[in-house]
């Protein structure tokens, strides 16, 4: 999902989404919404849908992807 979330939703849009939300929550975030921003932050990862280019920046959080393994039959 968090893969999704990156490649599908810009980051701009992402922090406005969680920005709506704490304004409609009067501001009083929860105790999970420093746990929802830091996982919907900005990663500087970019996907163009047209031409289906991705850039992967150097310092790219891989190794949190990584702590789920996948079965490539599953995925596949």
């Amino acid at each position: 999902m968090l893969l999704l979330l990156d490649k599908l939703i810009p980051s701009i849009a992402r922090e406005r989404i969680i920005s709506c939300y704490i304004r409609y929550m009067s501001g009083s975030a929860s105790q999970n919404t420093n746990f929802v921003v830091a996982l919907c932050k900005q990663t500087g990862y970019t996907y163009d849908k047209d031409t289906r280019s991705e850039f992967i920046p150097e310092k790219y959080p891989c190794a949190y992807f990584q702590r789920f393994k996948l079965d490539r039959e599953l995925v596949e």
